[in-house]
């Protein structure tokens, strides 16, 4: 995440939250799943629209994934796709889409910021 966090910061406030057991935050015996990452990114939101004075976070989210490789099935991400301010933008890469096609991945990020940028 360390590319896409300082191409990010030159320009404006950045989270970014490590998964559970991976980054910075220790790896126990537990175990790692879908949920639990999910949890830790929910929790994560909390902090941001606690941030910004708010319930909840409302602002245009943008969701990059890779096809392939682990957690890259996104056939269940219909709800996703069919809210107004989500962006689900997949990559012909496996989970590091900034590393395997950087200029791609942030064209496409800043183009959704830029968009983003204009409607709020």
């Amino acid at each position: 995440m360390r590319p896409a966090f300082e191409h990010a910061q030159r320009s404006r406030r950045v989270y970014a939250p490590d998964l559970p057991g991976y980054g910075f935050s220790d790896r126990s015996s537990r175990r790692y799943d879908i949920p639990l990452f999910c949890n830790a990114i929910r929790d994560m939101l909390a902090v941001i629209a606690a941030d910004h004075g708010k319930q909840r976070v409302d602002l245009p989210v943008w969701l990059a994934h890779g096809t392939r490789g682990d957690f890259s099935d996104f056939s269940e991400a219909g709800w996703l796709r069919a809210r107004p301010n989500w962006t689900v933008q997949p990559f012909e890469t496996g989970a590091f889409a900034y590393f395997e096609q950087s200029a791609e991945f942030f064209k496409s990020w800043d183009a959704f910021l830029s968009r983003a940028q204009s409607v709020g």
